[in-house]
């Protein structure tokens, strides 16, 4: 039998608010991605970094970065 530590009466509401508050904050985190990437599309700098000598792997993943820092602060300010 396995034990429940941080829900003893199996209330579904404690299950519910952390996955809402996590599927929240991913949702904002791919949309802010999703958002930068295609404002860089529209003024064309998304090619220059593209081509640049830098890795453009780097790049993208700083933009990840910043929106999963958005994120967690909002999901910190939720719960």
């Amino acid at each position: 039998m396995i034990d429940n530590w941080f829900n003893p009466n199996l209330d579904y509401r404690w299950f519910m608010l952390p996955n809402l508050v996590g599927m929240l904050s991913l949702g904002v985190a791919l949309m802010i991605t999703a958002l930068s990437v295609a404002r860089e599309r529209e003024l064309g700098t998304f090619d220059q970094t593209l081509v640049s000598p830098g890795d453009p792997g780097r790049d993208c993943a700083r933009q990840a970065a910043a929106a999963l820092l958005v994120a967690s602060v909002q999901a910190t300010l939720t719960c």
